[in-house]
């Protein structure tokens, strides 16, 4: 779904307006976000939340159901008569129906929003206005890119389990740290190990850069034994050191989460 969601994106990058048709049908009246997708919170498998704005990377987050519902339930649109061109900046939302198929939203950074297709056929069947714009900031926080973690050392990333096959661990400072190599592969980032010193690079904005002969100087590095991280021949001091175990580096999860972007918040399996 993620490849998906990503040729759709590249697609509109390269035509950042569109040209609405005349003709273009539109829906009288108020409806929620749940109405427009067509897909009630039963009939939804999962729900993922692509945000392209604001001049950052795309990432798109698998994000709670039942969080996504209780605010798509009471998110109001109202049809409009006079569209205008919608860029490729936005909320894409993507919901996986239980029978396997798929239902799709864009809202555009103002409130625009119409549901979208396949490559060329983007002219929406029905253009609608959030009431109030404001509440796509919602959306925004609810597609923030997120880690969770517990007191299992059980992780989430974007809403879904990584299954490691080298377990995390909690260092003698209460810090968790994650086996590099995998972690990279889970968020979708290029490693490569480097010696004198013993280090870890690892590429912030591409999962080939390193492997296909990239520039290690674009790279974040993690000196094992080392309470820093080193970024453009500058070390930036952090609480925990990246170590090697039985040949494996092991890096800090939220220092080099949150330095990619990403939310960490700590959820007790309870809650779960």
């Amino acid at each position: 779904m993620k490849k998906i969601i990503f040729s759709l994106l590249c697609i509109m990058m390269l035509c950042t307006t569109v040209t609405f048709a005349a003709e273009t049908e539109m829906v009288g009246g108020k409806i929620t976000l749940t109405q427009f997708l067509g897909v009630s919170r039963d009939d939804a498998k999962s729900v993922a939340i692509t945000i392209t704005m604001y001049d950052t990377d795309s990432e798109t987050a698998y994000v709670d159901k039942n969080a996504f519902y209780d605010l798509s339930d009471n998110f109001m649109l109202t049809s409009t008569f006079e569209p205008e061109p919608l860029t490729w900046e936005g909320i894409y939302i993507t919901v996986e129906k239980t029978d396997g198929s798929f239902s799709y939203a864009y809202i555009e950074q103002w409130g625009f929003a119409d549901k979208y297709r396949y490559l060329t056929d983007r002219i929406p069947y029905s253009l609608y206005k959030v009431d109030d714009y404001l509440k796509t900031n919602e959306l925004i926080a609810l597609g923030k890119p997120k880690i969770t973690v517990n007191e299992k050392l059980d992780i989430t990333i974007n809403g879904r389990k990584a299954d490691f096959t080298l377990k995390p661990f909690v260092d003698e400072n209460g810090r968790t740290l994650v086996p590099a190599r995998e972690f990279c592969g889970f968020i979708h980032k290029s490693i490569m190990w480097l010696e004198n010193p013993a280090r870890v690079a690892i590429h912030p904005h591409s999962d080939t850069a390193l492997e296909t002969g990239g520039d290690v100087s674009d790279s974040v590095f993690f000196r094992i034994g080392e309470k820093n991280y080193e970024i453009n021949g500058r070390f930036h001091e952090i609480d925990a050191a990246a170590q090697l175990m039985d040949g494996n580096a092991y890096v800090p999860l939220r220092a080099l989460a949150e330095l990619l972007g990403y939310n960490v918040v700590y959820v007790p399996s309870s809650n779960l």
